[in-house]
C-alpha cells in the first residue's frame, strides 16, 4: 500500500494521526482499513505497556534510556501485529466504520453458534433483553436453569456446575461483559475471541493470574445474542478443544470435572474449581436447585 495511511510513522506522528482522523470522516475504505489497523495496534500497544508495568525488573535495568527503547520496540511491534490481522480486532472496527451491519451473526468456523440459528426453541425474555442483570442471586440461578438443562446434558454434566460457573465468571449477572455500544455480550463462561473467532468481541479490562499474582489486562471477549448461545458455544468450545478431553471424560463426577478443567488451563485463577464448589455448596444455592429439580421432575410426570 503506496498511500499516505500505510506510513509506518503514523503511530508516533500525531500530525499524522490528525490527518488520519480527517480521512477516517470520509469513511472512504482505505481510510476506514487504515483507521482500524491503526485502532488495533494502540490496543495491543497499550497491552504491552500494561505488561511491562508488571513486570519486577530492577530499577538497574529499569532505566530511562531502557523504557524509551522498550516504548519504541512496543510501538513497531503493536502495529506489525496490527498490520497482520494477528488479533482480529481490525476487521470488526472496519465493519463499524463503514456503516456495514455486524449483527450478532453465528460465526461461520463454530458448530455451536450455527445450531443456534436453526434453533426455533423460544428464548425467556430475560435470555435476550440487552439490559438484562438479575435482582438476585435466586434470580440469575432461576434465569439460567433451563438453558443450562440443555448444554448440562450434551456436556453429560450436572447443570448446577453451569450455573454456578457462569455465576463466579459474572458476579452473579451483575458483572457482565458489555461490548463497545454498551451493550450485554451474554459472554457467561469468560471465553476469549481468539484468531479463530468469526463472531462480535467485546473489549474490556479484565483480571488475569501469572504466575499466581493477579494483574489487570485488556481483552477481547466473545459476544452472543442471548444466554443459550452462550451456553450452547460453551458446550463447543470443551468437545472442540482436545484438552478438555480429560475433563468431560469426569462429567458425572463435578468434582472431578472441575479440576480437569482447571488442570487443563481453562482459567488462570490458581482456585477456579474451589470457587465453584463453594458456591455449590452455598445453602441458597442448594436450595435453589433443589426446587427446581423438584418442579421439572414433577413436570415431567405430568406429562407422561
Amino acid at each position: 500500500m503506496n498511500n499516505e495511511l500505510a506510513n509506518t510513522a503514523l503511530y508516533s506522528d500525531m500530525s499524522g494521526l490528525t490527518r488520519l482522523r480527517a480521512r477516517a470522516a470520509e469513511r472512504t475504505p482505505d481510510a476506514n482499513k487504515e483507521v482500524a489497523r491503526q485502532f488495533e495496534a494502540l490496543f495491543v500497544q497499550s497491552m504491552l505497556k500494561a505488561m511491562r508495568q508488571a513486570s519486577l525488573l530492577s530499577e538497574s535495568t529499569d532505566g530511562e534510556q531502557t523504557r524509551f527503547y522498550q516504548d519504541m520496540f512496543d510501538k513497531q511491534i503493536a502495529l506489525d501485529l496490527a498490520r497482520k490481522n494477528s488479533i482480529g480486532l481490525a476487521p470488526v472496527i472496519e465493519r463499524q466504520l463503514s456503516g456495514q451491519a455486524i449483527g450478532r451473526q453465528p460465526a461461520g468456523k463454530s458448530d455451536a453458534l450455527s445450531r443456534v440459528t436453526g434453533n426455533r426453541m423460544q428464548i425467556s425474555n430475560a435470555a435476550t433483553d440487552a439490559r438484562w442483570q438479575p435482582e438476585s442471586q435466586e434470580a440469575f440461578i432461576r434465569d439460567l436453569w433451563p438453558h443450562a438443562q440443555k448444554s448440562a446434558k450434551e456436556l453429560g454434566v450436572n447443570a448446577d456446575v453451569l450455573i454456578a460457573q457462569a455465576a463466579l465468571e459474572t458476579g452473579w449477572g451483575r458483572k457482565m461483559i458489555h461490548d463497545q455500544q454498551g451493550g450485554n455480550a451474554f459472554n457467561l463462561f469468560g471465553i476469549k475471541a481468539g484468531k479463530d473467532w468469526q463472531g462480535e468481541q467485546a473489549v474490556v479490562s479484565t483480571i488475569e493470574y501469572r504466575d499466581g499474582i493477579a494483574q489487570r489486562e485488556i481483552a477481547a471477549f466473545r459476544s452472543y445474542a442471548s444466554l443459550q448461545q452462550s451456553m450452547d458455544d460453551y458446550v463447543a468450545f470443551l468437545k472442540q478443544n482436545p484438552r478438555y478431553r480429560p475433563a468431560l471424560e469426569k462429567a458425572g463426577n463435578s468434582q472431578e470435572f472441575l479440576q480437569q478443567l482447571q488442570r487443563a488451563g481453562y482459567a488462570t485463577d490458581p482456585a477456579y474449581a474451589d470457587k465453584i464448589s463453594d458456591i455449590m455448596k452455598r445453602e441458597t444455592f442448594s436450595k435453589v436447585v433443589s426446587d427446581l429439580r423438584q418442579a421439572a421432575d414433577t413436570t415431567n410426570l405430568q406429562n407422561v
